[in-house]
């Protein structure tokens, strides 16, 4: 009443608002009251129904209060347990981990103790084998220069370098190891065969010879007697090497060396049996002369690998055979067949077990280039017996006490027999060759001779 007459009072004219104010008065004043009481009434009741209401939700706040409380002690009381017993496992745990390493401990100790006694036994039967071993390297060393005494320049060079490099290698202490092998005790190969062929010389090549000794006196100089040395290995392989072999018929060329003809037989032998060959020639005249005669007479396409022979087919010139080409041939040719090869180029790094014999034509004063070269053919896959051959000149009518021939394989066997000895007496080296100190020795033998 306070505000909704005084605003329709306002929005009518003012007369108007006076006849009405006074006319509705009375009833108006009585709604008044009536609106105040209907106010306190209402109040009345909303505090009542408030109070109601509070109390209402007072008790189930209660009750929620007292559940809530009751679930976080239980809540608490198993989170205590599980904590609790969680602790206790991971406890009993590092217990039974404490025990497993003290039982570790113990049994590392044990093994320890166990090194220690087994170093210690090492320890003593080394100080008792020492004594031992020098002596026995003492006797070793005297039994080898006993075999050397024979050729004491050799022998002192060898010792030399040999015991300086024992010394670096601490080859004589206890805890040094030494794994050498021999190729025929770790490796089951078939049976080797050593042929020394005789060849019996001509009237011409005896005369050769001895006009080759009597210009051996003329130089005095190394060089020039290492070129005489040159053409008596010429001459052994072929008297025609000391003139022009190409101006020589294939018959002129067999008639006049022992060793060819002989050459000729021993591999009619090996067609035969339908075997392979392989022939080691060092001067590539004498190849040229090989190729010609065998050739024509064993009517098959003879050929070579030597330093000229074309290594990959990316370098072949007009039509020449790569050594890959000439190899895969002969491998797969069937029956007989042959192969010429130098020893300085083929003697190494190639496997020719298709062939079953090995001849060399024309050595030279060095065992190992000889060895390396038979072993072509005598190596991992092998399966028949090999047979080497050594084609060696020998004069009968006794001009010529001893031939090239026969000094060169008599030093060529000094030189196998040292290097064997120092095998069996464990020395761990193989004497070095010296070719050119091993070539005077067959130079000086050749001008003492008598003739």
């Amino acid at each position: 009443n306070n505000e909704v007459v005084p605003g329709l009072a306002a929005g009518m004219s003012s007369g108007v608002a006076v006849s009405l104010q006074a006319e509705f008065r009375p009833t108006m004043e009585r709604m008044a009251s009536s609106l105040d009481g209907l106010q306190e009434a209402l109040v009345q009741m909303e505090s009542q129904k408030q109070d109601s209401v509070t109390g209402e939700f007072g008790w189930m706040a209660e009750a929620i209060e007292r559940s809530i409380s009751e679930s976080l002690r239980e809540i608490g009381e198993r989170f205590h347990d599980a904590l609790m017993g969680s602790a206790r496992n991971e406890f009993s745990q590092a217990q039974d981990s404490l025990e497993g390493t003290r039982l570790l401990l113990e049994q590392m100790s044990v093994q320890f103790s166990g090194m220690q006694a087994s170093f210690r036994a090492i320890a003593e039967k080394a100080e008792q084998t020492t004594d031992a071993q020098l002596q026995s390297g003492r006797e070793q060393t005297e039994a080898l220069g006993a075999v050397m005494n024979e050729h004491p320049s050799d022998s002192e060079r060898y010792l030399s370098s040999s015991a300086d490099l024992k010394v670096r290698l601490l080859y004589d202490r206890p805890e040094a190891f030494l794994l050498r092998r021999n190729k025929r005790d770790v490796l089951d190969l078939p049976e080797l065969h050593e042929h020394k062929i005789e060849c019996v010389m001509s009237a011409f090549e005896v005369d050769r010879h001895l006009r080759l000794r009597n210009g051996m006196g003329k130089t005095t100089r190394t060089v020039g007697k290492l070129s005489i040395l040159q053409d008596f290995a010429r001459l052994y392989q072929h008297p025609a090497l000391l003139e022009d072999p190409d101006r020589c018929s294939v018959d002129d060329l067999v008639s006049q060396s022992s060793k060819l003809s002989h050459l000729i037989g021993l591999l009619q032998d090996i067609r035969g049996k339908s075997e392979k060959a392989i022939i080691f020639c060092r001067h590539k005249d004498m190849q040229r002369v090989l190729v010609k005669v065998l050739s024509s007479k064993f009517k098959k396409n003879v050929r070579v690998i030597n330093g000229d022979t074309v290594r990959l087919r990316s370098l072949r010139k007009g039509g020449l055979e790569t050594r890959t080409e000439i190899l895969s041939d002969f491998r797969r040719s069937d029956g007989f067949d042959m192969l010429i090869l130098s020893p300085f180029v083929a003697g190494v790094g190639l496997t020719i077990t298709e062939a079953n014999h090995v001849i060399h034509y024309g050595r030279w004063w060095n065992p190992a280039v000889e060895a390396q070269a038979t072993d072509r053919a005598y190596r991992l896959g092998q399966e028949r017996e090999v047979h080497v051959y050594f084609l060696i000149n020998k004069d009968q009518t006794k001009a010529i006490e001893r031939t090239f021939d026969e000094l060169l394989d008599d030093l060529m066997e000094r030189r196998k027999s040292l290097a064997h000895q120092a095998f069996l007496h464990d020395e761990f080296l193989i004497p070095r060759q010296d070719e050119q100190r091993a070539g005077m020795e067959v130079y000086d033998q050749l001008s003492s001779r008598p003739i």
